[in-house]
């Protein structure tokens, strides 16, 4: 359980050998244990590339890219975990989750219901079927988001990824004045003004979302990438250490690679 040396030990694990698909889903694993995402993505994706066959980190990664939204990727990588072992109930759960979080609940309780035909006990499928079946009013709330709330930040989504970012930028900010305390949708809203040109604008709405989270990663590097598409370079740097600080093993790398302290 000392999870800090395991991750040391793991890093030097991929010095001595940059194809070991089982360090770089460990340390995937610990980062996501963490919710560190990014990092936990960076990883995972490398040992996804070495080999996208290597079964153990395949629901891992996948739970990644349903957290990032990107949905039809996690489609993928699950589809060829079930390719792999069709009786491994974990799969079938992170399908359920998948569906559940684009709003498709009866496709959701559809993969939950095979992973019980598996194995009739297993309490995570067991309890993952009475969420998804019980009214939101009997839910214990597990973010500051509701399924509603989460549904629409994904149409707005939709939006973004058709390119109508003045659409959604309208859409995000009438949600912020609802939900004035989600710092995802500060994000949300600071990435549109960013596709837009509108940097001065998506700087001040990620301090919003940073007074929020002051601690997330990813809000942190996103503001980075901002910063760099204006032309802020001590800011980018900024960014970076803060991320690196908070154990962020990107960040920290590409400071190395550019011998910045952090």
């Amino acid at each position: 359980n000392q999870k800090d040396k395991a991750l040391l030990n793991y890093l030097k694990a991929i010095k001595y050998d940059s194809l070991d698909v089982s360090a770089y889903n460990n340390i995937g694993v610990i980062y996501l244990e963490r919710d560190i995402i990014d990092s936990a993505d960076y990883y995972l994706s490398r040992a996804y590339k070495v080999n996208p066959d290597f079964f153990e980190l395949l629901n891992n990664y996948a739970t990644v890219l349903i957290t990032k939204n990107e949905y039809h990727k996690a489609k993928s990588v699950l589809e060829r975990a079930l390719s792999i072992n069709r009786l491994y109930i974990k799969t079938y759960i992170t399908f359920a989750l998948l569906f559940y979080e684009q709003g498709k609940n009866d496709e959701a309780e559809e993969y939950i219901l095979k992973a019980l035909e598996i194995e009739p006990n297993n309490s995570d499928a067991n309890s993952f079927l009475k969420y998804i079946r019980n009214p939101k009013s009997e839910r214990s709330s597990e973010s500051k988001m509701s399924h509603e709330e989460n549904q629409e930040l994904l149409q707005i989504d939709g939006l973004i990824n058709q390119g109508k970012y003045k659409e959604a930028e309208i859409r995000l900010k009438q949600f912020l004045k609802n939900n004035s305390e989600i710092a995802e949708g500060y994000m949300k809203l600071a990435m549109v003004q960013a596709k837009m040109n509108k940097y001065d604008e998506a700087v001040k709405t990620f301090s919003i979302a940073l007074k929020i989270e002051p601690e997330n990663v990813l809000l942190l590097k996103n503001m980075a990438v901002v910063y760099q598409k204006s032309g802020n370079i001590p800011k980018v740097v900024e960014c970076y250490q803060k991320a690196a600080k908070l154990g962020d093993v990107a960040a920290q790398e590409w400071l190395n690679l550019n011998g910045i302290k952090w």
